[in-house]
C-alpha cells in the first residue's frame, strides 16, 4: 500500500536552489493562508505554484 509520499534526489546549482526556495516559500505562504480561509480555489492555485516552482528550480 502506498502512503502517498514520493522521494526524489536531485542536484541543484546554488542559483537553482535559491529560485526554488523563494518559490516554495511563496507557495507555502499562500497555502497557509488557504488553510485558514478554507478556500479551495486558492489551495489549487498554491498547489499549481508549488509544481511550477519545482519545474523552475530544476530549469534555472
Amino acid at each position: 500500500m502506498s502512503d502517498g509520499k514520493r522521494t526524489m534526489k536531485v542536484s541543484l546549482t546554488e542559483a537553482q536552489y535559491d529560485v526554488l526556495q523563494a518559490a516554495l516559500a511563496s507557495a507555502f505562504s499562500e497555502w497557509h493562508y488557504t488553510e485558514r480561509a478554507r478556500d479551495r480555489q486558492t489551495l489549487l492555485r498554491a498547489n499549481t505554484q508549488l509544481h511550477l516552482a519545482w519545474e523552475q528550480g530544476i530549469r534555472a
